[in-house]
């Protein structure tokens, strides 16, 4: 059976949206307002939808949450070594200090490329 067919008289600001919507998921006009109406005849499948959208937000806030709690314990780990290392390393002489520099900078570049690797595994 073929559907019935209905006139729609729309502002231009919402022919003009419903045509963005409708054309990047490639559904058509029609179906937009088919899904539009049954939703707002039948409002629990609405609050059904909304519900699981709740839930899916109050997963990724707890996610987020435990990804905030490893995020400043990392933080305050090497803030902590920091600290540590500064405090304990002992200055150098003005005679080893070229060396140690140059030192320091190998291993520096190492740790980078390190860090580079680590992260690109990601």
């Amino acid at each position: 059976m073929a559907k019935p067919r209905i006139n729609l008289r729309l502002s231009p600001d919402m022919h003009r949206r419903l045509k963005e919507v409708a054309a990047p998921t490639g559904v058509t006009i029609n179906q937009v307002v088919e899904q539009a109406l049954e939703g707002f005849f039948d409002p629990l499948g609405a609050s059904a939808h909304a519900a699981g959208v709740t839930a899916r937000l109050m997963r990724l806030e707890v996610q987020l949450s435990s990804l905030e709690r490893d995020l400043v314990q990392a933080n305050e780990t090497i803030a902590l070594f920091v600290q540590y290392w500064l405090t304990a390393t002992p200055p150098l002489p003005d005679i080893d200090r070229n060396a140690a520099h140059a030192l320091g900078q190998k291993r520096f570049n190492r740790f980078m490329d390190q860090v580079a690797s680590a992260i690109s595994d990601l």
